[in-house]
């Protein structure tokens, strides 16, 4: 038997270095110093400096002969002019044996933070609290929402995929690996395809069963992964199987077989409602993002006694025990 916990999330975390690698005379990664951040789509990721500044940058690598950086470059260049918060590109293109993307060097993942706040945790939970959920939830909605309005549709929203900024006691989180994503001008509705695009753990129903993505498929992956960040867990978190493909499989009548409310169980009526709507979408309609936010600012103000926007940043969430270490 073989775990499918799915592609790209179960690969344990590992720090390759790289050899001296000078990009166009400015950006450096050290061979010493070249750690590896992780693997996006279909590249790896490594911290480097610019020489001039000394600033870090993180800088994406695939082998030449994909053009997948370059379309990535594009679509975080037009998102950066659509005011969306994603990493500032500062140089994309080909040297020696390699597609290059050079861009901000931001803080850890979701997924890296959720792990080190449970290790502060003295009930081994495995979870982040409900409010500090629910203040996720307003960030990340306000950035999918900003996405969806600039016309690109992400196709591998997940933990690992939402960034901090620096400090991540401001409460700011980036989108980023857009190596996946699509216009969604350039989406057909009757496309289909024999793979399953994303990562398994957090696909919708439809991109299980290789139907084309929408907006309302972003935003049912984003309520998995909204559901996970506060129960510490999904229903087919672990799935044993003979091969992958028989494990996403179980993963899709899982999926198909379970309600919003019965997934969200345990949690406010606002998570379960989010994946029931977002299942309900036509395909191009873009979610009601309003309402959405108001169910979890309600939650908000029931549980915490505000929720304006402005209150957002000055919330202490989970992580701001490294303050107190």
């Amino acid at each position: 038997m073989v775990s499918t916990c799915g592609v790209g999330d179960c690969i344990p975390f590992r720090r390759k270095k790289i050899s001296n690698l000078l990009i166009k005379k400015r950006y450096l990664i050290d061979g010493g110093e070249g750690t590896q951040l992780g693997s996006g789509s279909y590249g790896r990721v490594y911290a480097g400096r610019c020489i001039e500044t000394g600033t870090g940058v993180a800088v994406k690598i695939e082998r030449r002969g994909r053009n997948s950086l370059q379309k990535e470059a594009d679509i975080l260049i037009s998102l950066k002019d659509a005011g969306v918060e994603v990493p500032s590109v500062y140089f994309s293109g080909k040297q020696g044996r390699y597609s290059l993307l050079v861009m901000d060097l931001l803080g850890p993942t979701l997924e890296d933070v959720l792990q080190l706040v449970c290790q502060y945790k003295p009930s081994g939970a495995k979870s982040f609290t409900l409010i500090t959920s629910i203040v996720i939830a307003l960030r990340l909605l306000d950035n999918m929402q900003s996405l969806h309005m600039a016309g690109v549709v992400h196709r591998d929203i997940k933990p690992q995929n939402f960034i901090f900024t620096l400090d991540p006691r401001e409460n700011r989180l980036a989108l980023i690996d857009y190596g996946l994503s699509k216009k969604f001008s350039a989406i057909r509705a009757d496309t289909k395809t024999d793979k399953l695009i994303g990562t398994p753990r957090f696909a919708s129903i439809k991109a299980h069963k290789g139907m084309a993505y929408s907006y309302g498929d972003d935003l049912e992956s984003l309520a998995y992964t909204l559901i996970y960040i506060a129960k510490g867990s999904l229903p087919w978190w672990d799935v044993d199987a003979e091969t992958p493909q028989a494990g996403f499989e179980i993963m899709r009548r899982k999926k198909q077989t379970m309600s919003g409310p019965a997934i969200a169980d345990g949690l406010p009526s606002v998570f379960g409602e989010m994946i029931d709507s977002a299942r309900n979408l036509e395909f191009g309609t873009l979610p009601d993002y309003d309402r959405i936010r108001a169910g979890f600012r309600s939650q908000l103000i029931a549980h915490h006694g505000t929720g304006t926007p402005a209150d957002l940043a000055m919330i202490r969430c989970d992580w701001a025990v490294f303050a107190d270490v």
